[in-house]
């Protein structure tokens, strides 16, 4: 089946936006008690991961609707999505 979009309203309703190097938030779904976030690794690889999963050196200790928490050691960060 071919695309019945128009080309105007497709370049319009598309946005160009590189994501960041390195580590990048995806997404998040949020299914009760078990949410899961898609991450982008360093290396392009993408996972999906839950609370107490480790990326690398540091864990993941939440998950919000638009971001992740990642701890190591004493330190803590927020990871959004872009």
């Amino acid at each position: 089946m071919a695309n019945s979009t128009p080309a105007n309203v497709a370049s319009n309703a598309t946005t160009k936006a590189p994501l960041p190097r390195g580590l990048a938030l995806l997404g998040v779904r949020s299914a009760g008690r078990a949410p899961r976030a898609l991450v982008r690794l360093a290396s392009g690889r993408v996972v999906i991961v839950g609370v107490g999963s480790r990326i690398g050196r540091q864990k993941v200790v939440a998950i919000d609707a638009d971001r992740i928490a990642l701890s190591s050691g004493d330190a803590a960060q927020w990871l959004e999505i872009p």
